[in-house]
């Protein structure tokens, strides 16, 4: 959860020189540009995102998941990274002053607009900008 906030929270805090953010560590620790840093964090993303569902089903399956209180346990976390996930999705905090969500879930997304939309295909520059 923190590691998509910290996605969609970087134009922000670039902004206000807040340097205690995924992107800007992995820019100044591993000496990334922006654009192999937001790589490497969704590669981060997936890999972390993978590991949760394994390790969840992994337990679910076995002895403890017939546990009622585990099952639960399990069914809040699940609808707590999916509510955090869906509230990013919904709020100007992360897109910026005007932003109004449109319902897109996924797309491309640019970090150095004033305000970043998540669009179907790359917004293209015309050449000499």
């Amino acid at each position: 959860m923190i590691l998509v906030n910290d996605l969609l929270s970087w134009r922000k805090e670039h902004a206000r020189d807040d340097t205690m953010n995924a992107v800007a560590v992995l820019r100044h620790n591993d000496n990334l540009n922006l654009q192999d840093a937001v790589n490497a964090l969704c590669h981060l993303i997936e890999a972390e995102g993978r590991a949760y569902l394994d390790a969840r089903d992994l337990i679910l399956n076995g002895p403890l998941g017939t546990r009622p209180d585990v099952a639960v346990y399990f069914d809040a976390v699940d609808h707590l990274i999916g509510g955090t996930q869906a509230y990013r999705y919904l709020t100007p905090r992360y897109f910026g002053d005007g932003y109004a969500p449109d319902g897109s879930t996924s797309g491309w997304l640019s970090l150095t607009e004033p305000l970043t939309r998540l669009r179907p295909r790359p917004r293209t520059i015309p050449v000499g900008m």
